[in-house]
């Protein structure tokens, strides 16, 4: 039986998050340039990014309590996804956007999910990886 590699999963899951964080960031750009009257929804967007860069750093640094808080932070982005989605699925009959307007929020809102739980698995897989390995036992 192979010993899980939690040098492969940290790279995976930190990719997910390096990648949610280039999304993010072209949301912050997107958001800013068709809603200039709302600096305060810009600044609380510009949030995400770090976040997630941060986390995606914390996961290659290979920190003891780094796989847990991944499955922990890719959870909650994963819930606040499917909460948006719903959230489309049951206000969109009533939403005055256009139709390709509501179309684009619906790609995005279920890709970011996909995305996430695409994550969260990666985070789970990482977290079973280094329980599995144990603390390293000093030689000699």
């Amino acid at each position: 039986m192979s010993k899980p590699n939690p040098a492969r999963w940290a790279g995976v899951c930190a990719g997910g998050y390096f990648a949610a964080a280039a999304v993010y960031l072209g949301n912050v750009v997107v958001l800013a340039v068709f809603r200039p009257g709302a600096p305060l929804l810009v600044l609380t967007m510009g949030s995400l990014p770090v976040i997630c860069a941060l986390m995606g750093g914390l996961v290659l640094s290979g920190r003891r309590r780094a796989p847990r808080l991944a499955v922990v932070a890719a959870g909650g982005f994963s819930a606040v996804h499917l909460i948006g989605v719903a959230y489309l699925f049951l206000v969109s009959p009533y939403y005055s956007a256009s139709t390709p307007t509501q179309s684009l929020q619906w790609q995005l809102g279920t890709s970011l999910l996909f995305l996430w739980l695409c994550v969260l698995w990666t985070a789970f897989r990482l977290a079973k990886a280094s329980d599995a390995s144990g603390p390293e036992s000093p030689v000699g």
